[in-house]
This record gives structure tokens, C-alpha cells and sequence, in this order.
């Protein structure tokens, strides 16, 4: 469905797959998509425009990180949908349901991302995560929660 969506378009996919077990092989690359079992996220992050993903916390938090818009598809589970859910609900990405998971709206969807606004307010929230100290703050105070007195930053 991906090349589908990406093929003889402006976009180049990267899609990262994992060791998923349906997946024995990975399937062939074509003009405007790569597959990958896993890729070096924050070098790919710095260089994306747009981010397509099902809506998984770690990834939620890295595209506002990285103030990279988001297309979030989440299918059933309650987190995911939260976390989509959340980044529409700010402006810095759209929900769809999974039935919406076709290559016109895949397309349709990255295009609309790339209006300054997606990417203003992923910049916004970039901010405010950043400004109290960041992940490795928010790491700190996990360590002081737990009684260690060892500090992140030195991680």
C-alpha cells in the first residue's frame, strides 16, 4: 500500500518493519519506497518532513521532538488512539481510522502536513518539552522518583 501511496509522487518512504513474523523478507524497493528492518531513528527524524506511524508513545513523543508533523493511523488500541488523538487535537498531526488507510489518503494526508501550520505547531510543543529541561530532565526526576541519586545527564 505504501508504494501505492509514494510511488511517482514528491515523497520517498522509509519504512521501518522490525523483525515483524509475518514478514519473513522484506518486500522489493521501488522509485519512492525503501524497507527497512530497523533504521537509525533520530539521523532519519532529522531528515524527514513528515512522519506516518500507528501512534505508539515513543514515536509520538520523538515527531515532537524532532517537529516533525504526523499521520497516525491507530487502528483499536486505546493508547495509540489517545496519542493520535492528541497530536490532531494540538495541531501537529491527523487522526484517521485505520478503514482510512489507503493510498489516496496516505497521499492526500502527507501532502496536507506539509502546510506551515502542521509544522508550527509540532515546533510549538517542541518547545515546551524541551523548555523544562527535556528527556533527560524528565529522566532525572524518573531516577529521584526511584530513590537513585544518579543523574541522566550523565547517562
Amino acid at each position: 500500500m505504501i508504494p501505492e501511496a509514494y510511488d511517482n509522487t514528491e515523497f520517498h518512504a522509509i519504512v521501518a518493519v522490525g523483525d515483524h513474523p509475518a514478514l519473513p523478507t522484506l518486500p522489493a524497493a521501488t522509485s519512492n519506497t525503501t524497507w527497512l528492518r530497523f533504521v537509525p531513528g533520530r539521523s532519519i527524524l532529522k531528515r524527514s518532513r513528515a512522519l506516518l506511524f500507528h501512534g505508539g508513545q515513543n514515536t509520538a513523543m520523538a515527531s515532537l521532538l524532532h517537529r516533525l508533523p504526523s499521520l497516525v493511523f491507530p487502528g483499536n488500541d486505546f493508547e495509540r488512539d489517545f496519542n493520535a488523538r492528541a497530536l490532531a487535537r494540538i495541531g501537529a498531526g491527523l487522526h484517521y481510522p485505520v478503514e482510512d488507510f489507503t493510498p489516496s489518503q496516505v497521499l492526500e494526508g502527507t501532502r496536507q502536513l506539509l502546510k506551515p501550520s502542521f509544522r508550527s505547531a509540532a515546533e510549538t510543543y517542541a518547545g515546551k518539552i524541551a523548555r523544562p529541561g527535556g528527556p533527560r530532565y524528565a529522566a532525572d526526576l524518573v531516577l529521584q522518583a526511584a530513590g537513585g541519586e544518579a543523574q541522566a545527564t550523565s547517562l
